[in-house]
């Protein structure tokens, strides 16, 4: 509950430092943690979008399953699309 945009920096280096490195850590942060974020601040979902183009796959892969929480609803179908397209 206490996550806010500020923590974002705190994540993505999370991801660039290798201390995420398989599938189910990334995907619990992505989804419990990065999806909550998406929920409280609009601006988390577009930074995401740069992370598509990193060349760690965690990263990569965290960039389109934090927004699975999200997506069903129809949301930030335009950040998704381009995403999944290069992943």
């Amino acid at each position: 509950k206490e996550i806010k945009h500020s923590h974002f920096p705190i994540l993505e280096s999370y991801f660039d430092k290798n201390y995420i490195y398989e599938w189910a850590t990334c995907d619990g942060i992505s989804s419990k943690v990065i999806g909550e974020l998406i929920k409280k601040d609009s601006a988390c979902a577009k930074e995401l979008l740069s992370w598509k183009e990193s060349t760690n796959l965690w990263k990569q892969r965290a960039s389109c399953v934090s927004f699975v929480k999200v997506a069903r609803f129809g949301n930030y179908t335009d950040l998704i699309l381009p995403i999944v397209e290069t992943c």
